[in-house]
């Protein structure tokens, strides 16, 4: 409103100006022109006049480029009704924006291009030529007819080289040393990631006991045998070498007809000795991993089983 004589009077509003396009594809997105470019199998590079030039180039798109206003390179403009007739005649979904209908029309147009590329005729043709330069090879004075008939084109056959497997070669020494410590490493990693802080652990002062399970890779029978057989180190037990404990000749340890092997720690004191450890938190607490406790391994992953408790 603005003041004038007589008083108040209503203001004209503005018209919006409406933008005048010289082509249908300058209203669409660099991407959109990109979808347009692949389904007419041309280069979708370059900035987004390029884009439009090469669509205003190609026969297959350039028809749907006209507008109603603007336009001087094409004068035949088509409506929504005919672009969705011609959907309907190439037994496409008339359903969609006119974005959508134009993309089924060029991805149809340019299969059909294809196809009538590819004739069966061209194809017979590069087989006899094929043939007869097999077929040049030999001569007719140089074998009879009974061997001429005999004669066919020889194909080369490829070279398949043999197969060679890979041997399992199993750890050993400090090799395998060295992997136990770190599945044990990666392991205790994981424990200590579930024994997090949580609220709930001051009311439990060694009375309550919770439960866990986590898993890591590891693809070595012996490595886990390495790391959960009885040893003299620490347990009661006679050691065993490697190639019994591979056999299953294992202090401890099962192995089921399936592969799996498991080893249970039923008392407190064997899981202290099994190289698992709990967790210690700020202010003196402690999660303590507490029997029964078991590991297994099979098809590669090593998983853990533990009870604990905060103290």
């Amino acid at each position: 409103m603005a003041w004038g004589f007589g008083g108040f009077r209503h203001g004209s509003k503005k018209k919006k100006k409406t933008k005048s396009y010289d082509s249908w594809f300058e209203r669409h997105s660099s991407e959109q022109l990109k979808t347009l470019l692949k389904a007419a199998s041309l280069p979708v590079s370059g900035t987004k006049s390029k884009q439009i030039e090469r669509l205003l180039q190609c026969p297959l798109t350039n028809i749907y480029a006209p507008e109603i206003r603007g336009m001087n390179m094409f004068n035949n403009y088509i409506t929504l009704e005919q672009i969705k007739a011609r959907c309907r005649e190439a037994k496409l979904s008339p359903g969609g924006s006119k974005f959508d209908l134009v993309l089924r029309l060029i991805e149809n147009d340019n299969d059909a291009n294809i196809r009538s590329n590819t004739t069966p005729s061209q194809s017979n043709n590069k087989k006899r030529s094929t043939d007869s330069k097999d077929r040049a090879d030999v001569t007719p004075g140089d074998c009879s007819e009974s061997d001429a008939e005999s004669v066919a084109p020889s194909k080369k056959k490829r070279k398949v080289a043999p197969a060679t497997k890979k041997q399992n070669k199993s750890l050993e020494g400090e090799a395998l040393e060295k992997r136990k410590r770190f599945r044990f490493q990666k392991l205790n990693k994981q424990i200590f990631d579930r024994l997090q802080w949580k609220a709930s652990y001051k009311h439990m002062n060694g009375d309550f006991i919770k439960g866990g399970r986590v898993e890591i890779d590891c693809p070595e029978p012996e490595v886990f045998i390495a790391m959960f057989a009885d040893d003299d180190e620490c347990c009661e037990g006679k050691s065993k070498s490697m190639e019994g404990k591979l056999k299953g000749d294992t202090n401890g340890i099962k192995k089921a007809s399936s592969g799996k092997l498991s080893r249970s720690f039923k008392t407190d004191d064997d899981v202290e000795c099994s190289g698992l450890k709990g967790k210690t938190y700020r202010l003196g607490s402690e999660a303590v991993l507490k029997s029964p406790t078991s590991v297994s391994l099979h098809h590669g992953k090593l998983a853990c089983s533990f009870k604990y408790t905060v103290m």
